[in-house]
């Protein structure tokens, strides 16, 4: 992304901060109104020294209220991811093999490979992927197809004579199986990169809907004490923003769910860094 936008969407993360601030110091001064009457009086300060305190003072609170916002939905969405990358784990996990016992004629089976749709296995993925990498990249090994074809190659390695044959046919299984878990851990680490990775075109308008939605959530939260925030045309559009900000949660939980939409997004954002050396964690490499 270019240097230009980060920065402007930084600052206008920033600004867009002084939304939900405005509207605790609305609550404040509804509530707390001989306070306010108090602070606009004449005594020391001047009203720029005393426009530039509630500015900051905005923007304290509003930084505030994001924040916990942000930790809470981050949380729940933190908590989706966690639960879909525990399931990759476990795949993983059932797919790798078993250790070989050396004193034993005949070497143990590996487990078969992971089931369901696997995604790295994808000829244009790994290619991708690949040249993303360069030299980091895992071997690009046949995968085995299925638990048939694993079937069959175990029997047939079963069916070798006990000695170096048999070992070598057992080992290649290994191999294979070990490869795609290789291929299966980048494919878990760019599936997180790119589920949190906000398309820069729609990052400032996401910001600013956030921010709404945690003004408007001051609004409903205080409206109980607050009686004059107890009106129809106050509450109506605080809770569409609100159920604004819950549909964003739920098109990320669904992003989440889905692997084929993951697949998708890996295969756009590896096109677009393919040559550019970045490390998929954030770091480049060195040149």
């Amino acid at each position: 992304m270019d240097l230009a936008k980060v920065l402007l969407n930084r600052f206008f993360g920033l600004i867009a901060n002084l939304v939900p601030g405005c509207c605790v110091l609305l609550v404040v001064a509804l509530q707390h109104g001989e306070l306010w009457n108090q602070f606009w009086s004449p005594n020391n300060f001047g009203y720029q020294t005393k426009i530039a305190i509630l500015v900051f003072a905005a923007f304290v609170a509003g930084f505030t209220v994001s924040t916990l916002a942000g930790a809470v939905i981050g949380g729940i969405i933190g908590g989706i991811t966690g639960y879909k990358n525990a399931q990759v784990a476990a795949q993983a996990a059932a797919s790798s093999p078993g250790p070989q016992e050396q004193a034993q004629t005949q070497a143990q089976a590996p487990a078969g490979p992971a089931q369901g749709v696997r995604y790295w296995c994808g000829a244009n993925w790994r290619k991708l992927l690949t040249a993303y990498l360069g030299s980091a990249a895992p071997d690009n090994l046949l995968p085995i197809t299925d638990q048939a074809e694993y079937g069959q190659l175990l029997q047939y390695a079963q069916s070798l004579p006990d000695g170096p044959q048999q070992q070598a046919a057992m080992a290649d299984i290994q191999a294979r199986i070990f490869n795609e878990e290789l291929w299966m851990d980048w494919w878990s680490r760019l599936y997180l990169l790119t589920l949190q990775k906000n398309d820069p075109e729609t990052s400032v308008p996401l910001t600013l809907a956030s921010n709404l939605g945690g003004a408007c959530l001051v609004i409903l939260l205080s409206a109980p004490w607050t009686p004059i925030l107890r009106q129809w045309w106050i509450v109506l559009p605080s809770l569409f923003w609100v159920l604004i900000n819950a549909a964003q949660m739920f098109k990320q939980y669904s992003e989440a769910s889905n692997p084929g939409q993951s697949y998708l997004k890996q295969m756009e954002y590896l096109q677009m860094h393919v040559g550019k050396r970045e490390h998929p964690d954030g770091d480049a490499e060195a040149a």
